[in-house]
């Protein structure tokens, strides 16, 4: 059983991260960590925990993931004791995570599996019972979608997801009616598996089919920027986007656009080497990006 510190520590890290999602300010060291609210009454132990997780900030208050057993559920919570509660009595399967994606007008959208029936969909909510549920079952039937997060212009997301036409480019306005394949870039069953979506430029650059794309929101108006590149964009600074480029003779690089023209910023591993790694981090901080590469011979490091 678990130690009255190790419970401290615990709730701290919780209250911590709910105070980073809601943007409410961190009692300060010298006040002793507090319990919120206690999900979880059936039996004081780390197995039957309520191990809250995956916040996401909503509305001046924190959504996120508690642990039912088997089930997920849905909480919201205020930092009040009674502004933290379930949101919906639906229950999602656990082996299948939920996981939040982004929010478009004043809803949050997420994936994730209620029963083998639906597979991993794409669902809402607006912080209320009635105003969460399965927004679309993309892949219909027991087939999963998997929808994965992506970003949002002008009032409408845009994100990857799989049917029978493979994975492709969606958009959803938060409506059902709004919720459909934007374009099928590799025809057919074939997937061009849109990846790392970002709002740039009045547009959404995104990597598909070994290249760097983008869309306005309409399907003739999602062409391909520069070719022969399997790309990930990564962030903006300023008026450029970063983003990792894997060519063939020169391996993964930063690389850069500024919507009219493309250029690899640096080879930092010389060669075929590759210095990055798609699922590397990189962020814009004081109008630089900082970010992690790997030379060849100082090994992987903070660059900018």
């Amino acid at each position: 059983m678990p130690t009255l510190l190790q419970k401290h520590c615990a709730f701290a890290s919780v209250l911590l991260a709910l105070a980073l999602a809601v943007g409410t300010a961190v009692p300060a060291l010298a006040q002793a960590p507090y319990l919120v609210h206690d999900i979880n009454t059936t039996v004081p132990d780390s197995i039957q925990s309520s191990i809250p997780s995956r916040f996401f900030s909503f509305d001046g208050r924190a959504l996120f993931v508690v642990k039912n057993g088997t089930k997920e559920q849905l909480w919201i919570s205020d930092l009040t004791e009674g502004g933290t509660v379930a949101v919906t009595s639906q229950e999602w399967v656990q082996n299948l995570p939920l996981n939040f994606m982004g929010q478009v007008n004043s809803v949050v959208l997420f994936s994730a599996s209620e029963s083998p029936a639906t597979g991993v969909e794409l669902w809402r909510t607006d912080g209320t019972e009635a105003g969460t549920y399965l927004l679309k079952d993309i892949n219909a039937g027991a087939g999963h979608s998997f929808p994965q997060p992506g970003a949002t212009l002008n009032g409408v997301y845009y994100f990857g997801a799989e049917d029978s036409f493979g994975r492709e480019l969606w958009r959803t306005d938060g409506t059902e009616s709004g919720t459909y394949r934007l374009k099928d870039i590799a025809l057919g069953v074939d997937s061009s598996t849109p990846t790392f979506p970002i709002t740039f430029n009045d547009a959404v650059y995104f990597g598909a089919r070994g290249g760097l794309w983008k869309t306005d929101g309409s399907e003739e108006g999602t062409v391909e920027v520069f070719p022969g590149l399997v790309s990930y964009p990564k962030a903006v600074v300023g008026s450029t986007l970063f983003f990792y480029g894997n060519d063939p003779l020169a391996g993964a690089e930063l690389w850069a656009t500024d919507g009219s023209s493309t250029w690899r910023v640096r080879d930092i591993n010389p060669g075929a080497g590759s210095s990055v790694l798609f699922y590397n981090v990189a962020v814009e901080s004081g109008g630089s990006l900082l970010f992690f590469a790997d030379d060849g011979v100082t090994g992987t490091e903070l660059w900018k």
